[in-house]
């Protein structure tokens, strides 16, 4: 099955994102994080946007330190979003637990400078 890629942008506060196990510091700042969805992309950035819901993913604690902004989705691998951030600042290790290749998943960076980039980057037919 193909599997499209998503961003969602969040304004974060400065803090600790405690997760069941590891601790992140975030400093204040616009955030991005980078994911992928099947069929049901709306459903998953919907989750994400929520601030009640049960905690599983890293990306599910955000939400106690950080408003969501906005998302897109992008007609390719997660994989392959991440690697269009290469040399961005990234917090290690948050969210790429299936994806070993990359340091992280969640990146500083503000939206309108990220879109920009994304839209330098990618084709979209």
């Amino acid at each position: 099955m193909y599997r499209k890629g998503y961003i969602v942008f969040y304004s974060c506060n400065k803090g600790e994102i405690v997760t069941r196990s590891r601790k992140f510091e975030i400093e204040k700042g616009q955030y991005f994080y980078v994911g992928s969805c099947g069929r049901s992309c709306s459903d998953r950035i919907s989750r994400h946007m929520r601030k009640c819901k049960n905690k599983f993913w890293h990306v599910d604690y955000l939400t106690d330190l950080c408003t969501p902004l906005g998302s897109l989705i992008l007609p390719m691998e997660e994989r392959e979003i991440v690697k269009m951030f290469k040399g961005l600042r990234v917090i290690h290790r948050f969210g790429n637990s299936d994806d070993r290749e990359s340091e992280g998943h969640l990146f500083l960076g503000g939206m309108k400078d990220i879109i920009i980039l994304v839209l330098e980057k990618v084709s979209i037919k």
